[in-house]
């Protein structure tokens, strides 16, 4: 498995390299990170079971840290008449 692990994450980098430029919505970029992060440790000779938590760690953070931002950003980009119809819904 340790042989193969580096096959493993570049193609999980890639496969959510290509679902985020298809989608946009900033969601799987953190899974390419979290793929990158691996990859690298992958290639520094980290044993699978590290690289796994590292995977996981990277993209948890990544989300946690941006997703505050993004929730922002989306309110800012909604048309006001949404905004409101959304809050009387809301009520």
């Amino acid at each position: 498995m340790q042989e193969k692990a580096w096959i493993i994450w570049l193609a999980l980098l890639a496969a959510t390299l290509a679902l985020e430029a298809l989608s946009l919505q900033l969601f799987s970029v953190w899974f390419a990170l979290g793929a990158a992060a691996a990859l690298v440790s992958c290639a520094f000779g980290a044993p699978v079971w590290l690289q796994v938590p590292l995977f996981l760690a990277v993209t948890g953070v990544g989300l946690a840290a941006t997703r505050p931002l993004v929730k922002r950003l989306q309110k800012k980009a909604r048309p006001p008449e949404e905004e409101t119809l959304q809050e009387e819904v809301m009520q």
